[in-house]
């Protein structure tokens, strides 16, 4: 049988001014018959669905064309006659020239080549600081690929953002016809989906970024001097002063302590959201009507609830919690306490610095040595020391004459590097990590942990002949950047002076951007597959803070106690 496709569209989408609900002589068999049994029509064609297109013209406000209705028919036996059918009315209202698709594939086009040139810096930047010589190796094409996929993640999040946030305060807030939802939004939900999977690659890289990197704890703290004898011993056996390790194992626990503190508080970020949507009312927000109304009692008839609008609303409210915690958080740090800073005046009280390498010549130090020389003292002494500092009656705790700078990016020479890598390796290679616990290679572990003290402390002190630093400010190209222009002098490491406290990018504490975007679009992505916001909350609150939070404090712990050699039974 011969079928012509094109004339069967023709003919099914073809326009007419008059329409039918339901047709019963079409089926009738044999019209021409006068029997009764013969009249009676085997099935009863209805129209199933309708759907009344309304199309805005764009150049005149209120003015639209002429509406469509589109019917689609369907055949029922009259033998189920008894049985009810449904009829479906759906009226769509668009606008002429409006084009969602079109417009979100310019953007996503646009943020595409700005998310490689991102990735392209990064991968560079990553290349010098970890003194990567080959041109293309497998580590530096799947650094690459971290980098595009954080860098399009981000500009991924505006996109939706701001589509969503365009749509729920034009549409909702329009006073004449002049938005309407579109039709198709595939693209969006495209494009949201494609945003949770990047920033979850990007949230799960700085997952393992941030429990990897090396750290130590230098201890600037000097035998007294005092010579303790023995029960036994004449005087010529006497021995010296042993210094006290718990100043290095409590600051090991501040700083396991401070890896997972956030700069807002996530629970309370979770409750408000929960009691701004569900207790007040915002979720009808993003109903597909036009009206605005968060009080179900005073309207009539609610619609369904429409995916942008939700994502919109979600992202509004979360932000504006966030924007105010944010807020909170810089007075709390102005005029309260900054728990950074303080972990800074500890260390300096501990008179230990931190040293920490998160590329393989490249990383942030806290200096913390102590103006006062030593920290091993009673209650008295401290105090008095104290005072002293107050009274600036000594000198100040920063590394350089007559300055306070005490936290720095450094970019440190090879040598000094090789020279960490020769002391540490036997301690991280399979054989040694698996007798860890045996008698030699505890004391193996010990007598590391001294001479990678005495390294850093000597490089600190610019007493070793071939290993030296200079102290200076980084370029404004390279802040922007985050990147390192200049070559260091040969056998010569930079310390940059830091502005702030860079080292923070090894914590939560700095990547709240990150965490919020994961929090924000994990629970977008709950809700759009629940459309049940307390549910989804609530999942989101047992990943964030019971799994990874968890995972990334074992993890901290656990490198803290390897790379800085400190035995794990004391990291609490």
């Amino acid at each position: 049988i011969f079928f012509n496709v094109e004339l069967w569209k023709q003919w099914y989408q073809r326009r007419v001014r008059g329409f039918f609900l339901s047709d019963r002589n079409i089926g009738i068999e044999n019209s021409e018959s006068t029997d009764d049994t013969a009249s009676t029509p085997r099935f009863i064609r209805y129209a199933s669905s309708m759907t009344l297109s309304v199309t805005i013209v764009e150049e005149r406000d209120g003015n639209i064309r002429v509406p469509l209705l589109r019917i689609r028919y369907q055949d029922v036996l009259t033998d189920t006659i008894e049985e009810k059918v449904s009829m479906t009315l759906k009226v769509e209202y668009s606008k002429a020239g409006e084009r969602l698709e079109e417009d979100l594939g310019i953007a996503v086009g646009v943020v595409g080549f700005l998310g490689l040139v991102y990735a392209l810096i990064k991968t560079v930047g990553y290349r010098r600081r970890n003194n990567i010589i080959e041109d293309c190796s497998c580590r530096t094409i799947g650094c690459f690929v971290l980098f595009l996929c954080a860098g399009l993640g981000g500009l991924f999040f505006w996109i939706v953002a701001g589509t969503s946030w365009y749509y729920l305060c034009i549409y909702k807030g329009q006073q004449a016809v002049s938005v309407f939802l579109p039709l198709d939004d595939g693209p969006f939900r495209a494009v949201l989906v494609s945003c949770f999977v990047l920033t979850l690659i990007h949230r799960l890289h700085f997952l393992f970024a941030s429990t990897n990197y090396d750290i130590f704890f230098v201890d600037w703290e000097k035998p007294k001097g005092k010579f303790i004898p023995s029960s036994t011993s004449t005087k010529s056996e006497e021995t010296l002063t042993s210094v006290s390790i718990w100043r290095t194992y409590f600051l090991a626990n501040e700083w396991n302590e401070l890896h997972t503190i956030r700069k807002i508080n996530p629970v309370f970020q979770y409750m408000a959201f929960l009691f701004f949507t569900e207790y007040v009312g915002l979720r009808y927000l993003a109903t597909s009507q036009p009206d605005a109304f968060t009080d179900t009692s005073k309207v009539d008839y609610v619609s369904e609830y429409n995916v942008i609008l939700r994502v919109g609303l979600a992202f509004g409210v979360m932000f504006i919690i966030w924007i105010l915690q944010r807020f909170y958080n810089f007075l709390h740090e102005r005029f309260i306490s900054d728990q950074v800073q303080m972990y800074i005046d500890l260390c300096s009280i501990s008179n230990i610095s931190v040293v920490i390498l998160s590329d393989n010549v490249y990383g942030y130090y806290i200096h913390g040595r102590a103006v006062h020389g030593h920290a091993d003292a009673d209650m008295a002494e401290i105090v008095t020391s104290l005072k002293r500092e107050e009274d600036n009656l000594c000198s100040k705790r920063g590394l350089g004459t007559d300055t306070d700078q005490q936290t720095f990016d450094m970019v440190i020479p090879i040598l000094l590097r090789t020279n960490y890598n020769r002391i540490t390796y036997p301690l991280v290679s399979r054989d040694i990590s698996s007798q860890r616990n045996a008698k030699s290679e505890t004391d193996k572990q010990i007598q590391a942990y001294c001479h990678i003290n005495r390294l850093f402390a000597s490089f600190i002190d610019q007493s070793l002949d071939d290993i030296d630093y200079i102290i200076g400010d980084k370029l404004f190209l390279e802040k922007v950047l985050d990147m390192e222009i200049r070559e260091p002098p040969p056998a010569k490491g930079i310390l940059y002076n830091d502005e702030g406290q860079s080292f923070e990018k090894v914590l939560y504490y700095g990547n709240e951007w990150l965490l919020f975007t994961w929090d924000v679009l994990l629970l977008v992505m709950l809700d759009y597959s629940t459309q049940h916001f307390t549910f989804a909350v609530l999942i989101t609150w047992f990943i964030n803070e019971v799994i990874l939070k968890k995972i990334s404090a074992w993890r901290c712990q656990k490198n803290v106690g390897d790379k800085a050699l400190i035995d794990e039974r004391f990291l609490l």
